[in-house]
């Protein structure tokens, strides 16, 4: 079972909890100094592997521009990630390449285009340590709808699933696996699914009274609940687990309760009912445990695993109450916190971006500059071209955005469409659109939002009237600026978390706490955006990059680009004048006014669509609004 983090936006596995560890330890973790964070991917390119037969894989690794091949065979005898990583130290040591993320990062794609072979072996051989141990493996390198198809079509053929509530009790390793799929199905926003789980095996545990893991099911239910809402729920949960934490007979696992603390306090921030002073209280507690901890380890264990769990998780206490202190506009007290977090992970991407919005708070617009009269750089009448991306043309979140639109009188083509929804990655947006972009007329102007978090709130004169208050706020010696939906919250996964913070600390200043580029709506003309996309494409490695984020390109092509006079314009719509975003900032932003219209509580404006990224939850602000009076068309999905 895995304990999790609910930041928005930021939804990564936090730790392996002691359930998994004990199971999982020995197959994870192959050789001294292996790092249980997921690997960085090295600076060399990865091209699809072959399968050469039912027992070995080969990938062709290419190295200063050499393609070389890696093969590893499967061994019945030995775990297959242990087979990996011995094949991918050999290949990176051949090389030359002694970064730890050479090792990691070939041996997981080894894995990862080996999982069919796998697959079969552990149905014939109904292998289930092995089966936890590539599962787990899976998803801690963050790939849970993978881990998740992996274990339901190998439980179901161990019979394992479905669950028979009136069987035998399974085993510590089913239960494991059960957990692991619980895990995954979070990850993958299934809370429903995952929570039948967690309430399955909290009551095999109830009738083993077994008190310790108790508790650890609990918090995972507790927070799994939270997902979905449900705050009394949840705040039971929480009560119990700590509950069940106090009744142990031995001393009482201080590493567990300081977890509770610390999820608890997300309960707190997120319930209206509960008080931003509940959340610090909870997580000061959990620092005194943490900081009891810390200064109790033996110096000779300063790499150790029990270090870096102890250190990782007070480096979050202090980012959440970091944050919390900054809602509360204590500034000071805000980056206090922050410099903490840093001392204890220096690449941090949340604290650099957080520690960035409480320096640079005192300076912050809370409305939009007065504007006597736009200028017209869009026409009345002119035609615009709606697109956005769905590889699932069926599901309800497409619908709903198509629905909320055509109250308007706009209508989308829907790109994506018919490619394999496993295989989809949001990188692959940038191709599509620059193929679709080619066969428009240069001066069109084109919308892109994202299909499964948006709703429309206006039509085509509105986005015309938008675009231009937002080119007049922005005046540009070029007319053709490509304009995007600013966030709250900085997103960028890139090839490694260094890079990712060195973004972040060189993005640009901005006049309010809409800071940061989202690539959930952009608005330019067709030849302005296909510029910009094949400028992108053309600029960063997208081997190496994987098409995982094509957001993270963007951000990265406007901070390299400041000063260089060619590059294509990039304006961020710090305002939020034509596109709304509640990234990061649930329920925070944004209200309706008389008139049914969205309004936005900071800066006044009225955009005029929503975007909601992240877990489903947040796109209940949508059918909040909706109750709240807001004259647009939101369908429940």
């Amino acid at each position: 079972m895995l304990i999790f983090s609910l930041t928005p936006n930021f939804l990564q596995p936090r730790m392996w909890a002691r359930i998994l560890l004990g199971t999982l330890l020995l197959f994870l973790l192959p050789g001294p100094g292996t790092s249980d964070v997921p690997p960085e991917t090295p600076q060399f390119a990865i091209s699809p592997s072959i399968l050469h037969s039912s027992q070995s894989i080969s990938v062709s690794i290419e190295v200063n521009a050499i393609n070389v091949p890696v093969t590893y065979t499967f061994e019945p005898s030995s775990t297959q990630s242990n087979d990996a990583y011995t094949a991918a130290g050999e290949f990176c040591a051949s090389h030359d390449i002694f970064e730890p993320s050479c090792r990691d990062s070939v041996a997981f794609k080894l894995l990862e285009e080996g999982a069919p072979v796998l697959t079969s072996n552990f149905l014939l051989e109904s292998d289930l340590s092995r089966l936890l141990s590539f599962a787990g493996y899976i998803h801690a390198n963050s790939r849970p709808r993978m881990s998740a198809s992996l274990l339901e079509s190998c439980m179901t053929a161990m019979g394992l699933l479905p669950i028979q509530l009136a069987g035998p009790a399974p085993t510590v390793s089913a239960q494991t696996a059960y957990n692991l799929l619980a895990a995954s199905y979070y990850e993958c926003d299934l809370t429903a699914d995952a929570g039948s789980i967690y309430e399955y095996l909290l009551k095999l545990n109830e009738e083993a009274d077994s008190t310790s893991v108790n508790a650890e099911l609990l918090m995972n239910y507790a927070v799994n609940m939270l997902a979905q809402g449900d705050y009394r729920k949840s705040r039971e949960l929480f009560d119990a687990a700590l509950e069940a934490t106090r009744l142990l007979e031995h001393e009482p696992n201080l590493l567990l309760m300081a977890d509770i603390f610390l999820e608890r306090s997300n309960l707190a921030i997120e319930d209206p009912v509960e008080a931003d002073g509940d959340a610090l209280d909870y997580i000061q507690r959990a620092v005194f445990i943490l900081t009891s901890l810390e200064k109790k380890l033996p110096k000779n264990v300063e790499g150790s695993i029990e270090a870096g769990e102890i250190r990782r998780r007070l480096a979050e206490a202090y980012l959440s109450m970091g944050k919390i202190q900054l809602s509360r506009r204590q500034n000071s007290h805000a980056i206090r916190s922050l410099r903490h977090t840093l001392k204890y992970s220096s690449n941090n991407v949340e604290a650099i971006s957080t520690m960035s919005h409480a320096e640079d708070a005192p300076s912050y617009s809370e409305s939009v500059p007065p504007i006597t009269k736009p200028t017209s750089f869009m026409k009345a009448g002119d035609p615009i071209e709606f697109v956005t991306f769905a590889s699932d043309p069926s599901k309800c979140e497409l619908e709903r955005l198509l629905t909320s639109a055509r109250r308007f009188g706009v209508s989308f083509t829907v790109l994506g469409q018919g490619f394999p929804t496993a295989q989809w990655k949001n990188g692959l947006k940038l191709e599509l659109l620059l193929e679709f972009l080619e066969g428009l007329p240069e001066e069109k102007l084109v919308v892109v939002v994202d299909g499964y978090d948006v709703v429309l709130s206006g039509g085509s004169e509105d986005f015309i009237d938008r675009y231009n208050t937002i080119l007049t706020l922005n005046p540009s010696n070029n007319l053709k600026p490509v304009v995007f939906q600013a966030d709250y919250t900085f997103y960028c996964p890139l090839t490694n978390s260094s890079l990712s913070a060195s973004v972040a600390r060189s993005y640009p200043a901005s006049p309010t706490q809409y800071k940061y580029l989202s690539s959930g709506g952009i608005a330019a003309s067709s030849s302005s955006l296909a510029s910009l996309v094949r400028d992108t494409l053309s600029k960063y490695d997208t081997e190496t990059w994987e098409k995982k984020s094509d957001q993270s390109l963007f951000i990265r092509y406007l901070v390299d680009s400041q000063g260089d006079a060619d590059a294509i314009p990039i304006i961020v719509d710090h305002y939020q004048v034509m596109f709304g975003g509640n990234g990061g900032r649930f329920r925070q932003d944004f209200e309706v006014d008389g008139n049914g219209k969205l309004r936005h509580k900071k800066t006044g404006t009225s955009p005029v669509s929503l975007h909601t990224p992240g877990r489903r939850k947040y796109q209940e602000e949508m059918r909040t609004l909706k109750y709240e009076g807001w004259d647009a068309d939101v369908i429940q999905c």
